[in-house]
């Protein structure tokens, strides 16, 4: 003690190691490692705080950035190991702005400046905005890829490599039926260049006009 009644340093028999700052116990040993009370400070930018045999993983700031280094085998993050307890997993990229959330036993959610952009779920995705591809480069649909939209920085394209190619209305779970629209192909200024209506006619058109 440095006084009768101030504690720097404890040493207990059969038991724990203590360290004090101002009579308030910061560290002590315990059976299983030891337990820290408050922060842990490296104040040199080149410390790192290393874990495993051979300190295979890394925490520290270089006094640029902030690193987790993981030098071997798989990087696992984890949330509620062991028990349920329906919180998620959040990385922002400031205090009040999401990036990338887990949601536990649900989808996993991409921000763009805090407005979600992207979340699975359970038959698919969401995408919630444009979807951009570069020139030449396809969005492709079923197991080989049959299916191909894409544009070439000229032209784009629609192309079935296999099968019928069908364009048909749909309800929202994907089963055909018949629905009470009519299908028209359009140029960019709304000109007609073909209809179908339902139950009715099929109508071609030259500049707009029905012939």
């Amino acid at each position: 003690r440095t006084s009768n009644d101030e504690y720097t340093f404890k040493a207990i028999a059969n038991g724990a190691v203590e360290l004090y700052y101002d009579n308030s116990k910061k560290f002590e040993t315990t059976a299983n490692g030891v337990l820290t009370t408050g922060n842990i400070q490296l104040d040199s930018d080149s410390g790192k705080l290393t874990v495993g045999d051979s300190g295979d993983f890394e925490l520290y700031h270089n006094g640029t950035a902030t690193y987790l280094d993981n030098l071997t085998g798989h990087l696992i993050i984890r949330n509620n190991v062991g028990n349920d307890e329906n919180t998620n997993i959040y990385i922002k990229a400031k205090q009040d702005e999401d990036g990338i959330v887990i949601n536990d036993d649900a989808g996993v959610e991409l921000y763009y400046d805090n407005s979600k952009k992207f979340e699975t779920y359970g038959t698919g995705a969401y995408v919630y905005g444009h979807l951009y591809t570069d020139d030449n480069n396809q969005h492709r649909f079923g197991n080989d890829g049959d299916l191909q939209i894409y544009h070439d920085g000229s032209d784009s394209y629609i192309t079935s490599g296999t099968g019928n190619f069908v364009i048909q209305h749909t309800n929202n779970s994907g089963d055909l039926i018949m629905k009470a629209n009519d299908f028209y192909l359009r140029s960019n200024t709304n000109e007609n260049y073909f209809r179908g209506q339902v139950n009715g006619a099929v109508e071609l058109y030259y500049d707009n006009v029905k012939r």
